[in-house]
């Protein structure tokens, strides 16, 4: 027979003694599950644990952390009344970690009412360079983990029939002004282009860069294909405004194209629409946005 953990003062006095990350959720309906205890080692975010005693994991953890990686291993040992021990990363302020994660339920009265994660550093940020999903010079998501996520998103629309859309964006004119400026003038807008996307977009939506001046975003869900028209709007009118990149004003244009997950029999396929819609963006004069209707 399993034997469960039944008792939380003995927890709580434990968990100051472990040599790991501790934490301890109280499980609420829908489900969600609200932090009630840690231990000293413990770092959420970069503060210390205690200023988010009382809230939900899917407030003050990323959005897409939580409901990618931890909400179906969370659900399944609360359904299962078994542990869970795996590796995953984990999204830090300014990397990744890989952590070894054990996930346990605490049940009272044959009901699952709390689950204690331990969690344990795997290797260094060093290590963790090509594992880290971060662009290094745009803070964004880089290549790597928006290729995941896309690959993550197909595969939840043939199975859940769940629609997505993507939006593949290029800088008008970002070569010559890399070539005249210099590439320090370059990595600059690159930087404050990123940030000013990122204000554009949804908490749920996902933006990346693909490399050069190319960056791409991901908006899931129904409507999406309505949402990202809207998306693409306001991208065009906020980079319109002038940026000031290192005492000079320069307005910067964009060029999108729009791909919808309907009629496309992978992410390779969705990509290199979206690229052809881009395409035509710019052989109509930049500036606008074009979807591919196939």
């Amino acid at each position: 027979m399993t034997k469960y953990l039944t008792s939380i003062p003995q927890i709580v006095q434990m968990m100051d003694f472990l040599s790991e990350i501790s934490t301890l959720y109280e499980v609420e309906p829908g489900p969600e599950f609200r932090l009630i205890a840690s231990n000293s080692k413990a770092r959420l975010l970069g503060a210390a644990p205690s200023t988010f005693y009382g809230q939900l994991m899917s407030d003050f953890l990323p959005k897409d952390f939580y409901r990618n990686t931890l909400l179906p291993i969370v659900t399944q040992v609360i359904t299962s009344k078994q542990s869970f021990r795996g590796k995953h990363i984990t999204p830090y302020p300014g990397g990744v970690q890989l952590m070894d994660c054990l996930v346990t339920p605490v049940i009272e009265n044959d009901k699952c009412t709390h689950i204690w994660v331990i969690t344990k550093h795997q290797r260094t940020d060093e290590d963790l360079e090509s594992l880290s999903f971060t662009d290094e010079l745009t803070k964004v998501s880089n290549r790597r983990f928006i290729l995941e996520r896309l690959s993550k998103s197909f595969k939840r629309y043939i199975e859940q029939e769940i629609e997505f859309s993507i939006m593949l964006i290029d800088l008008d004119n970002f070569k010559t002004i890399n070539d005249t400026k210099g590439h320090q003038f370059g990595d600059n807008l690159l930087k404050n282009i990123a940030r000013r996307m990122s204000s554009c977009i949804r908490d749920s939506d996902l933006i990346g860069r693909l490399g050069g001046d190319e960056f791409v975003i991901l908006a899931e869900g129904q409507g999406s294909q309505t949402i990202v028209f809207d998306i693409a709007q306001r991208l065009l009118e906020k980079t319109r405004e002038p940026f000031n990149i290192e005492g000079s004003n320069l307005s910067i244009t964009l060029s999108i194209g729009i791909a919808h997950s309907g009629a496309h029999p992978s992410t390779e396929s969705m990509l290199a629409d979206a690229d052809n819609a881009m395409y035509k963006a710019k052989l109509l004069g930049g500036n606008r946005y074009v979807v591919n209707d196939s």
